[in-house]
C-alpha cells in the first residue's frame, strides 16, 4: 500500500496546492468594517466574532486537509489514524463553538431588542 501512495504522492501534493490557492484565484473577498467605525458595544463585540469566524473557516479547511494527509500517508498505522481523528474531532468542536457564537449574537440581539444598524 506504501508504494501506491508513493505512486501518486506527487498527486496529492499538487490538489493540495490547487485546493490552496482556490479562493486566491476566484478573488473571493469579504469585506469587514472597522472596529473603529463601530459605536455601541453590541457592534464590536459582533466585529469581534465576525472576524474571528472569517479567519477560523479558511484555517479550519487547511486543518481538515492537514488531517485528511495525516490519514492518507498513515499506510495503516494506528498511530497516526488516531491522530488523524483527534485532529478531525477538534476541529469540529472548534468550529461548532465558533458557529455558536456567532449565532449567539443574533439571539442576544433579539432577546434585548438591539436594533440593527
Amino acid at each position: 500500500m506504501y508504494l501506491y501512495l508513493k505512486k501518486y504522492n506527487h498527486i496529492i501534493k499538487k490538489s493540495v496546492i490547487i485546493g490552496l490557492l482556490v479562493p486566491f484565484i476566484v478573488k473571493a473577498q469579504v469585506t469587514i468594517t472597522p472596529i473603529i467605525q463601530r459605536t455601541s458595544v453590541w457592534d464590536i463585540i459582533e466585529a469581534v466574532i465576525d472576524f474571528v469566524f472569517w479567519i477560523s473557516i479558511p484555517i479550519a479547511g487547511l486543518m481538515f486537509l492537514l488531517a485528511g494527509y495525516f490519514f492518507v500517508t498513515s499506510v495503516g498505522d494506528p498511530e497516526k489514524i488516531s491522530t488523524a481523528k483527534k485532529l478531525v474531532f477538534y476541529i469540529s468542536i472548534g468550529l461548532l463553538i465558533v458557529l455558536l457564537a456567532k449565532g449567539l449574537i443574533v439571539a442576544f440581539r433579539e432577546a434585548l431588542g438591539v436594533v440593527e444598524p
